[in-house]
């Protein structure tokens, strides 16, 4: 295959990774205060875990 600069680019294009969509939510008040608690308990795990993994990488457990 002949590489021209067309070729390239065409190449370079189809390689292109979807990094992200963009959505919108229109959620009820109920589904609202379901997203939000789903948020925190999530929030809540997150900071448990990283406060256990750095007392097991100090050893003051």
């Amino acid at each position: 295959m002949l590489y021209t600069e067309a070729n390239i680019k065409q190449e370079n294009e189809q390689k292109r990774m979807i990094r992200a969509h963009k959505i919108r939510l229109h959620p009820t008040s109920e589904q609202a205060n379901s997203l939000a608690r789903a948020a925190g308990v999530a929030r809540f795990v997150w900071n448990w875990l990283r406060h256990e993994v750095a007392c097991v990488a100090v050893g003051a457990r």
